[in-house]
């Protein structure tokens, strides 16, 4: 048996899958929450400073994306518990 050979844009897809998460506002759009191995590095930055909409435009894909979500009316702790809750799972930190 040799190795396997695996497609990274395969297993990035299939991780994208298993964790991240799609969030519709009321007024039809569309955020996308990918799993934390997606995550760029300026949300850890922001987390150690605890700058949540910083962290938030980290997660949800820039600063613009953010300011939709808010455009929408979306709250940046809903946001939060949702990810907590729906993308790391109950009892973990943001910050970890």
């Amino acid at each position: 048996m040799g190795r396997r050979r695996i497609l990274l844009t395969d297993y990035e897809q299939k991780k994208r899958d298993e964790r991240g998460v799609e969030v519709e506002t009321p007024d039809g759009q569309v955020f996308v929450i990918d799993p934390p191995l997606f995550w760029p590095d300026s949300f850890a930055v922001a987390s150690e400073a605890g700058d949540e909409p910083a962290m938030l435009a980290a997660m949800l894909g820039g600063a613009d994306r953010l300011a939709a979500y808010e455009q929408a009316g979306g709250s940046h702790k809903v946001m939060l518990q949702l990810i907590q809750e729906e993308v790391l799972g109950v009892g973990t930190s943001l910050g970890e």
